[in-house]
Parts: structure tokens; sequence; C-alpha cells
């Protein structure tokens, strides 16, 4: 599902159907490229995609083989610390986190002069701790709940009904996207205030 993160709506959707015919290579990438593409009408890769004019901002698993060895190790790194790496466009930020947890992620919205490191009270447990986030980190916690609106937003106004097939299942949730989106459109087109409702 591709979902705007800013006004819940649902731009696009592709049904997962189970396995068909051999192993795909690269599915995710088939699956984004798929929900991206009717937006951009071109691009294929990541850089691609920036070079378009598509800002990206998401995260990475510790296990690619194009991730440099320094972005991925934990050993002897102190916890809150922040390492970038930057080619072209794309720039990696490499945040061991507070909790001792390696937190990857890739930007092309971000120029390596602006991005800075922002203090946070935290508290774990009874104790106050200072914590620096570096900003792409914020700006992907900020923006990234776009499909969780709409699962959410779903739950709430529902046509679902209890039922044992699949495909009727399916057909109950394009019925609450639709009506979702529909109500986001009217309330764009139609701002109400609640005290006016």
């Amino acid at each position: 599902m591709c979902a705007d993160c800013e006004t819940g709506m649902t731009l696009n959707l592709q049904m997962y159907c189970g396995k068909c015919g051999g192993k795909e290579d690269n599915q995710g990438f088939r699956v984004v490229r798929d929900m991206v593409l009717p937006m951009l009408c071109r691009g294929t890769k990541f850089t691609v995609l920036a070079s378009c004019g598509c800002q990206l901002l998401g995260t990475m698993r510790i296990n690619r083989k194009e991730l440099p060895d320094e972005a991925k190790t934990i050993k002897g790194r102190t916890p809150d610390t922040t390492i970038f790496f930057s080619k072209g466009k794309c720039k990696l930020i490499s945040y061991f986190n507070e909790k001792k947890k390696l937190v990857l992620v890739l930007s092309t919205c971000h120029e390596k002069n602006e991005i800075e490191v922002v203090e946070q009270d935290v508290f774990i447990g009874k104790d106050k701790l200072t914590i620096h986030k570096p900003q792409p980190i914020l700006d992907y916690n900020h923006k990234m709940g776009g499909v969780d609106t709409v699962d959410q937003m779903t739950r709430y106004y529902t046509c679902r009904r209890r039922t044992n097939r699949w495909n009727i299942r399916a057909l109950y949730d394009m019925i609450d996207i639709a009506a979702l989106n529909a109500y986001k459109t009217y309330s764009n087109y139609h701002p109400c205030k609640r005290v006016d409702f």
C-alpha cells in the first residue's frame, strides 16, 4: 500500500495473492517501483528516482551487501553515536541509539551540510537522558505513519463482516479504503470545523 503521510489517503495498492511460479528476485524493489511509478511515470532505482526529482527517505536492513562495513559494525561503538556516509545525492546515516540498536537511514532529501543533530530528552526507566538524533531520523519518524493512519481509520469506520472467504475479505478492505479516500477528498474540498459540524 502506498499512502500519503500527511493526508492519510491511499494512493496505490497491490494485493499479494501468494506465490506464482518460481522465486522472484528483488521483489521488494519491484513492489516499491510499482507503487511509485504511476506518480513519476518513470524511474527504476533509488538513485534514478532521486534524479527524477523524487525525494526519498527510508530505512535499510543491516544485511545489505552494498553497505560499508563501518556502517554495520556495532562492536566498539558507544550508544547515541552517528556516522554519516554519502555517495552522490544519497546520504546514509548509521545511528546507534541509546537502546543499543543500530538504525540505518538512507536519504536523498537532506544535504550533507544541513544534516544536524537534535537533542531530545528521553526517559529510560526512571533516568532522564539527553540523546542526539540526526534530523533525517526525526523526519522519518514524523512521516512514516501514512499506512498506519489508513489502517487505524479504516478500523474505526468499516463495512467488514465476518467471513471465511478471502476474496470477500479483500472486497471489504477495498470498500473501506475507497470510503476513506472519498471522505478525505470531501474533507479537503469542503473544510468544516468540528464545532460547525
